[in-house]
């Protein structure tokens, strides 16, 4: 099989073919098969001329997401037809039915396309010419009697069991998905998850799809179940759709919900009553996948975890909080529940809460530990009139007292936040601030959340400015994982963050792990982009 680019990158959809069409006919040949990804080029050799055909020649090129198919093997194919620009008219397939051979040329060309490892086009013609049409059914049913055949031993026969096998799982679980409703697509993608458990993983819980393949989200999930036949009021689901609503919430911008907020959204998402909403909270917090945690108002807010005592004989899948005393009981009931809706508590995604928390202690260990190089130049003694006048005379950074102030809160207090919108002189203090730290011999580091913020910042200040993943050198192969952390951290005396109000919760977090005692942080950006 030949490895190529993906043949239709570019396709577009005629107005021939706005309705899915059905194509029957046999693989003739594969040209591009992705293992990773299913997504495969093939031949097909019609059954009849397709309704959209033109030019004279007999094959279809076919495209699409195709895993555990094999030259010869009949399928029933949906999709619509495309034009690529460079490969010309194309079926984009949606969904596979294979269909068993239904000729003895069929069959021979099935069993010898590689398929079943051992099983070439001289050995198939052997097995097809003693068993004929019932060649498949012996080799499901029973596959001892392919020794009849000249030429193959035991040790054959094994091969040809394992490899049958193997085929068959993956028709089986392609088969089972796509009865209910599942694309191709995201057929492949479950398969490639899961592999021959995916069956039996999604009747248990469909909404693990959600959590654990990328591209399946709540509604997706919601839909496969609905075809498997769940309950509306199923646990999984309801604790599933609790999940997305907070998902959709830190989409928007929220770190948490309150609970009353969460479970009026997740009630009407539902369509279930608050109490059984409720539970789905509590279901997830026996999971860990949520945190409930008091938040008490004023200018410094603190964030309290809410853990069962040591004592305590909860049953971790249900550990249940009675949200007035904050005791906890061995099982969730429709009362407590109740309890728990009325109480004024934040629900959190565990990822985010870790990452409030975390960026609330982190600016306060910035703000307070270590040595710090420019506290000693830029701090008391400091002459800043003169040293204003010339950099002014120096550089033609002419400050106003707004200006001239920043520079010196940002070089005498360990964290800064500058402000203002566009024209308001941001960036003449930005650059009078590097001025002022390299005439002192200190280290400045320019960073930006996106590649375009950070080329600007680079432009505009005349310095290396990265992006912070690259600051960060973020590790893609370990997840959210980067290199530069509390036990890496980055080496200078002042950062610079440029377009900060780009930042999130989780990315911050990493930021300030990142930074050690004594280093200044400044955050620029516009109030007005938040």
């Amino acid at each position: 099989m030949q490895t190529q680019p993906a043949a239709s990158a570019s396709t577009h959809e005629p107005d021939l073919a706005r309705e899915p069409e059905i194509l029957r006919g046999v693989i003739e040949r594969i040209t591009y098969h992705n293992e990773e990804n299913g997504y495969t080029v093939a031949k097909l050799l019609p059954e009849k001329r397709p309704r959209h055909a033109f030019g004279r020649e007999r094959e279809v090129a076919i495209v699409g997401n195709m895993v555990g198919i094999n030259v010869g093997e009949s399928v029933e194919l949906s999709g619509r037809w495309t034009i690529h620009g460079d490969y010309g008219k194309q079926f984009a397939v949606q969904t596979v039915r294979m269909v068993l051979p239904a000729t003895v040329a069929g069959l021979e060309k099935y069993l010898g396309s590689g398929l079943i490892k051992g099983v070439g086009p001289v050995m198939a013609r052997r097995i097809v010419k003693h068993f004929g049409m019932e060649t498949l059914e012996i080799i499901e049913q029973d596959p001892e009697r392919l020794q009849e055949t000249p030429g193959i031993g035991r040790k054959r026969v094994q091969m040809i069991m394992r490899a049958w096998a193997e085929q068959r799982a993956i028709k089986d679980v392609m088969l089972f998905l796509q009865s209910h409703g599942v694309t191709t697509g995201l057929a492949t993608k479950i398969y490639k998850t899961y592999g021959d458990e995916a069956i039996g993983i999604v009747k248990q819980d469909p909404y693990r799809l959600a959590q654990d393949i990328y591209g399946i989200g709540f509604l997706t999930a919601d839909k496969i179940a609905q075809g498997l036949g769940m309950a509306p009021d199923s646990p999984q689901r309801v604790a599933a759709g609790v999940a997305y609503a907070l998902n959709q919430a830190a989409d928007e911008g929220h770190v948490y919900l309150p609970t009353p907020t969460l479970i009026q959204q997740a009630t009407e998402l539902l369509g279930v009553d608050p109490q059984q909403a409720g539970l789905g909270v509590i279901q997830l917090w026996g999971r860990d996948q949520i945190k409930v945690a008091n938040a008490a108002g004023g200018p410094e807010m603190h964030v309290r975890e809410l853990t069962p005592p040591a004592s305590s004989t909860a049953q971790p899948e249900i550990p249940q909080l009675l949200a007035e005393s904050g005791q906890f009981y061995a099982a969730a009931t429709t009362d407590q529940a109740k309890a728990l809706l009325t109480a004024e508590k934040a629900v959190y995604l565990t990822p985010l809460y870790y990452s409030e928390v975390g960026v609330s202690n982190r600016l306060w260990r910035i703000c307070r530990d270590g040595y710090s190089p420019l506290e000693q130049i830029f701090g008391r003694g400091f002459d800043w009139p003169a040293r204003l006048a010339q950099l002014a005379q120096r550089t033609g950074f002419r400050l106003a007292p707004q200006q001239a102030e920043a520079v010196r809160a940002a070089l005498s207090h360990r964290l800064t936040v500058l402000t203002g919108g566009p024209g308001t002189g941001k960036t003449t203090t930005v650059r009078a601030i590097i001025e002022l730290c390299t005439q002192a011999n200190c280290r400045v580091l320019l960073a930006a959340p996106t590649g375009r913020a950070a080329k600007r910042l680079a432009e505009t200040t005349g310095q290396e400015a990265k992006t912070l993943h690259r600051l960060l050198e973020f590790q893609p192969n370990e997840g959210m994982a980067f290199k530069r952390n509390d036990e890496h951290p980055l080496e200078g005396d002042l950062l610079i963050v440029d377009e900060a109000s780009m930042l999130d919760l989780v990315l911050t977090n990493h930021l300030l792990k990142a930074i050690p005692p004594g280093m200044h942080l400044l955050l620029v950006g516009d109030v007005d982009q938040l």
